[in-house]
């Protein structure tokens, strides 16, 4: 058949893919000449339902978020059972995409090495086959790598954070002086200039502070509820969620 496209590679298509249907359009135009009317092709090109969906994956002990999957991948997983079974049982020329290969390679691989699998890395991470010769590097250089992250949004985010720690010279602010016979103003209790570690760990608790509390209940929990169309595709990237009607598209978005 024709060969699956780029798009498909990095995703679970199943059978639907992108096309490029041919007409003839049979009208008389143009001039006429001695072979007879010319003929013109209209192309038509059709793009499938694509929407995104988080699966929990058993053999590769990991959940994999915000994969690309179309309605016939998803029925075809009801046939086979499972995500897991949808993988493994079936064949290269019906799976069609590079990313279901790589699973079911380390699906294998994980039936070989079960002390690597309770890890519970992330499937991409031992993806390769460079990786997998040397998992203990690829999982050191995973959370090496996660950990910068996590340093790096802390430190981008500090500065906006509503509580702040004064420096020593902001401590006394300007103020009136107190009436005679006033009692004694009660000293300052700066116990976290007891040490300098506790002076730094206070400042950069601080900076993780958030000015906000999160309205809605995450996305990654199971069933949870997402922007979108009915499947929780998420809508498209880089654009705002669009108010709908409640029944716009509704027999092809609904998840049954």
């Amino acid at each position: 058949g024709r060969p699956p496209s780029a798009a498909s590679q990095m995703a679970l298509f199943g059978d639907e893919d992108h096309n490029v249907l041919a007409k003839i359009n049979t009208k008389v135009w143009g001039w006429k000449t001695k072979w007879g009317y010319p003929l013109r092709h209209i192309f038509k090109r059709t793009e499938p339902s694509v929407f995104k969906k988080d699966f929990e994956s058993q053999n590769l002990n990991t959940t994999i978020y915000n994969l690309r999957v179309t309605p016939n991948a998803m029925y075809q997983m009801d046939e086979k059972g499972s995500f897991d079974d949808y993988i493994m049982r079936t064949p290269p020329e019906d799976l069609r995409s590079n990313a279901g290969e790589k699973m079911r390679d380390l699906m294998w691989w994980y039936m070989e090495n079960p002390e690597c699998k309770a890890w519970g890395l992330p499937w991409k991470v031992l993806m390769r086959k460079r990786d997998r010769a040397d998992p203990h590097f690829a999982r050191y250089l995973h959370e090496s790598l996660a950990a910068h992250s996590e340093r790096k949004l802390t430190k981008q985010h500090g500065n906006f954070s509503p509580y702040y720690l004064p420096q020593e010279a902001m401590m006394h602010p300007e103020r009136q002086p107190f009436a005679d016979g006033a009692p004694d103003p009660v000293p300052l209790n700066l116990w976290w200039k007891e040490s300098p570690e506790l002076e730094r760990a206070f400042r950069l608790r601080l900076k993780d502070a958030k000015s906000f509390e999160q309205m809605h209940a995450t996305h990654r929990d199971a069933d949870s509820y997402r922007f979108g169309e009915g499947r929780g595709g998420g809508g498209p990237p880089c654009r705002k969620v669009r108010k709908r009607m409640k029944t716009r598209r509704y027999r092809t978005s609904r998840p049954y």
